[in-house]
């Protein structure tokens, strides 16, 4: 197998691993929103708040889904035996939501399958979902939230602001000074202007000082 059919094949694998957690997260999600978990609770609103971080990046930022799909892995599942740690709490903390139960233990399944280690530090709170199910959801997800929209739209304003001041610095630098362009009037083409006003004179006194005092 060539380098380039190995890339595509990792690529491959990693959007249908995505597509395998973002489907169990949905399912987990309708799941809790149909249990007696209060709306506001961790594993209803926090489930929930999981999918809409999906949903909030695009489809071609697939680094992007991928590294919050990591976090959320390792999140939970940081070591080979945490699975077994996870499906206790559900035994214990979901007796009587039987579907819940079911659909949690499946995304664990996926979340479960090999891939690239991450370094940096774990969020612990994910793993509230499954250890602290009842109790309040405090935002504690809000961080994840894809933002480079934002800062694209920032790039792009900072772009135009320093385009527009280069072309004004650019014009001054290249259009003539006020006093060139006055010697070039009078030594060019023998007109000579007012001091006051510019107005040609033709070697005449200005009457510009006949507007001032009507303007008075």
């Amino acid at each position: 197998m060539s380098l380039i059919e190995s890339l595509n094949r990792q690529i491959y694998n990693t959007v249908r691993w995505i597509k395998e957690v973002v489907d169990c997260l949905e399912i987990a999600s309708e799941a809790a929103l149909n249990s007696n978990f209060d709306e506001a609770s961790m594993i209803v609103a926090g489930l929930e708040e999981i999918v809409d971080i999906y949903d909030n990046i695009p489809d071609d930022e697939l680094n992007q889904k991928n590294a919050f799909s990591l976090v959320l892995k390792y999140s939970i599942l940081p070591t080979k035996n945490s699975i077994f740690e996870v499906c206790s709490e559900i035994i214990d903390n979901f007796q009587g939501e039987k579907e819940l139960a079911i659909a949690l233990v499946k995304l664990l399944a996926v979340l479960a399958m090999p891939q690239p280690i991450i370094l940096g530090p774990i969020d612990g709170n994910m793993r509230r979902l499954f250890a602290e199910p009842g109790r309040r959801y405090m935002e504690e997800f809000m961080d994840y939230y894809y933002v480079q929209d934002v800062q694209d739209e920032q790039d792009t304003h900072n772009e135009e602001e320093v385009t527009v001041e280069q072309l004004n610095e650019n014009y001054q630098n290249l259009a003539p000074s006020t006093e060139s362009q006055l010697n070039r009037l009078k030594n060019e083409l023998a007109i000579t202007l007012c001091e006051e006003c510019l107005t040609p004179t033709r070697n005449q006194e200005c009457d510009c000082w006949i507007l001032q005092i009507e303007e008075y």
